[in-house]
């Protein structure tokens, strides 16, 4: 008889392969209805099942989509249907919180962009070095792309310091609070020139995966400050 087990064991490499691109040429039924209308939701589907342990990913695709009985499954498997069982619920409960996080990062990191396109934006990497600069906060910052390109972020910025000289990125970073819990939004004074402080909203999304840039949103608000 099969064993009563959910490891993942034996020889797995012609399973590698299965994944949404399986899906995306298949019906989907069941618990797996999905319309793959986007090839955006696509990668995002197969990047979730990638994740997974390539029997459980086989598992829930030959389930889901081809709606194999669970009987032939279990047997290619080497698995009593119990341990199918086991194994699919699993699997989709998996694969569901994989592809929830990605989509919450993804739309935080998509309205930071919007943003960006009517604001002033720049993205950072790890090292919160700027690596991409918009016309709208060249303008706002008094600098240059190729000025700030490769810079650190606080470098361009210049905001104020604290009244023990030191600096928000050292204590109070909105990227390194987006990074940890997914969006930020803080007020600054930074000057960008010797024309004075200038009173600046920072909205930062966290990156939509670890190898990502980093956007954050500039708001020049001195001038609504001056009038309230």
């Amino acid at each position: 008889a099969p064993p009563d087990d959910t490891s993942d064991n034996g020889d797995t490499s012609d399973l590698d392969a299965v994944s949404a691109k399986t899906l995306a040429g298949a019906a989907a039924t069941g618990d797996f209805t999905v319309q793959l209308e986007r090839q955006e939701l696509a990668a995002l589907l197969d990047r979730a099942l990638a994740l997974l342990p390539p029997e459980t990913r086989l598992a829930l695709v030959e389930s889901g989509v081809y709606a194999t009985p669970q009987a032939e499954i279990a047997a290619r498997l080497g698995l009593s249907e119990g341990a199918l069982r086991v194994r699919l619920s699993r699997g989709r409960l998996a694969l569901r919180h994989a592809l929830t996080g990605e989509l919450r990062r993804r739309e935080t990191q998509a309205q930071a962009v919007l943003g960006a396109l009517i604001e002033g934006g720049y993205a950072v990497d790890d090292e919160r070095r700027i690596r991409f600069l918009n016309p709208q906060a060249a303008r706002l910052l008094k600098v240059s792309a190729d000025e700030a390109l490769g810079a650190f972020c606080g470098d361009v910025l210049k905001p104020q310091r604290d009244e023990q000289g030191r600096r928000p990125c050292e204590y109070a970073c909105p990227i390194i609070e987006a990074r940890r819990l997914g969006a930020a939004r803080a007020v600054e004074r930074v000057a960008p020139s010797e024309d004075g402080l200038r009173r600046v909203v920072i909205a930062s999304a966290a990156p939509a995966a670890d190898d990502e840039l980093q956007v954050q949103v500039l708001r020049d608000e001195t001038e609504l400050e001056a009038v309230r």
